[in-house]
């Protein structure tokens, strides 16, 4: 069993979240809906609990990132259950093909149903204009320059932007804000603050390496998940963390002088290899 009493208390500075939090009320006056980009395989944690007070009457629209790195059946059922509280929801990732029609078709639901919901009766004249908001590390920036990417058009500043805000068009009716904002996680318990620091949404260097490691071995010993085992070519079924990092170490030949294993560096790899996929996909939350 993890203990979770060992995990040391992370917090933010306030001057960085009130500044996150001013900068996001600012581009609010511009948009019509905010897509919030959470990571697939912890939807929970990665949603920012006050973003529905900040945007108020503006659509909302939960888009689950790094499905691909993610339990499939797992991601279903969390996709059901926005569906069930009446958000319009996509699970995809970066190598999707169909990302950009599925994006403008939720992203005209999204908008549509706020503008049912605050009465609005007259028609729409002009692009709807969305902005991607997420914590640090959960694909935001990946996605907008996925979007650029696939042929989409950038267009001028608009009038009382920042010289430099540029608009991403995408579709017939969609512009899209080409800078995110940033939110900041609510660390409330030691677990959250592990998930958060695996999928490196807070830097692990807060929490530390090695004890991340162990968290994830938790987690994949909890689901019963082999897949890393067989990666690493491993004899055994580590049941404690250091026997991983020494196993993962000794066949990666990540020694120190007195033949000694580097775990921190063991401890990277593992945590960088869940990141990538390599060692199967994990959800680390369930609905």
């Amino acid at each position: 069993m993890m203990d979770f009493d060992k995990v040391p208390k992370v917090s933010w500075f306030p001057g960085h979240m009130n500044k996150a939090l001013r900068q996001l009320r600012e581009k609010l006056s511009l948009i019509d809906i905010v897509i919030e980009v959470l990571d697939a395989r912890l939807p929970l944690s990665t949603c920012n609990h006050e973003l529905g007070d900040i945007i108020q009457h503006k659509a909302r629209m939960p888009l689950l990132f790094k499905a691909d790195l993610a339990n499939r059946d797992t991601t279903a059922a969390w996709r059901d259950l926005f569906k069930g509280d009446g958000y319009p929801v996509i699970a995809t990732h970066y190598r999707a093909r169909d990302i950009v029609p599925r994006l403008l078709k939720q992203i005209e639901k999204a908008e549509a149903q706020a503008r049912a919901a605050r009465g609005t009766k007259y028609p729409r004249t002009r692009a709807i204009r969305a902005m991607i908001v997420g914590l640090p590390n959960v694909g935001k920036s990946s996605l907008i320059n996925l979007l650029v990417s696939r042929n989409q058009a950038k267009t001028g500043p608009r009038p009382g932007v920042t010289r430099h805000q540029q608009w991403i068009k995408i579709g017939e009716d969609v512009e899209l804000m080409d800078t995110p904002g940033i939110m900041y996680p609510h660390i409330e318990t030691a677990e959250t603050a592990l998930k958060l620091g695996v999928i490196a949404a807070i830097k692990p260097e807060l929490v530390g390496v090695e004890l991340l490691a162990e968290y994830l071995l938790h987690v994949f010993n909890d689901q019963q998940c082999l897949d890393f085992k067989k990666f690493y070519g491993l004899d055994f079924y580590p049941d404690f963390v250091d026997d991983l990092l020494d196993g993962i170490g000794r066949r990666r030949g990540m020694l120190l002088p007195g033949d000694e294993v580097d775990r921190t560096l063991a401890a990277s790899t593992f945590l960088n290899d869940f990141r990538e996929g390599n060692i199967g996909t994990i959800s680390l939350e369930m609905p």
